[in-house]
């Protein structure tokens, strides 16, 4: 498969979503930019995000269950569900769907915020931007894009 500078690269099979993505980027070697798109890495960035404004945070790594990140700062609480990339553009939104219903059972607490946050590609702000405003305003679940290079960004 050629590469954006012209010349031919090895990629897994499995990764052709990825591949292509990443080659129309240009710039970042594949495995290091898949990486910083790994659920754990996001939730990284997210905590360095939160506690520059005053949050302190419970965080469930890896496989462990429970809210992914519970953040409180004086009175306040922030519920916050976290994914990764997937391989596939199918399972992206398999992703999608799954972060909402893990946020939906986790809204017990009626003054708390709550948010899913994802890897910022294109595909997740679609998924976003396609789930009916009357969804979003009448649960109050905003979004947290984390891009490459560890910026946030909460859409409402």
């Amino acid at each position: 498969m050629k590469r954006q500078d012209g010349l031919i690269g090895n990629y897994l099979a499995t990764d052709q979503h990825v591949v292509d993505y990443f080659q129309n980027k240009g710039k970042k070697d594949l495995e290091e930019d898949k990486k910083a798109f790994s659920e754990d890495n996001i939730k990284q960035v997210l905590i360095s995000y939160l506690h520059a404004d005053g949050w302190n945070t419970r965080v469930a790594w890896g496989k462990n269950r429970g809210i992914d990140i519970d953040a409180t700062r004086e009175t306040d609480r922030w519920i916050i569900e976290v994914k990764g990339m997937g391989s596939y553009q199918q399972m992206n939104v398999n992703y999608f769907l799954t972060i909402l219903g893990e946020i939906l059972q986790r809204m017990e607490d009626p003054y708390a915020k709550y948010s899913i946050a994802l890897p910022d590609i294109q595909q997740f702000r679609n998924l976003w931007d396609r789930l009916p405003l009357l969804a979003k305003v009448r649960t109050g679940i905003t979004a947290l894009f984390v891009d490459e290079n560890g910026e946030v960004t909460e859409v409402t």
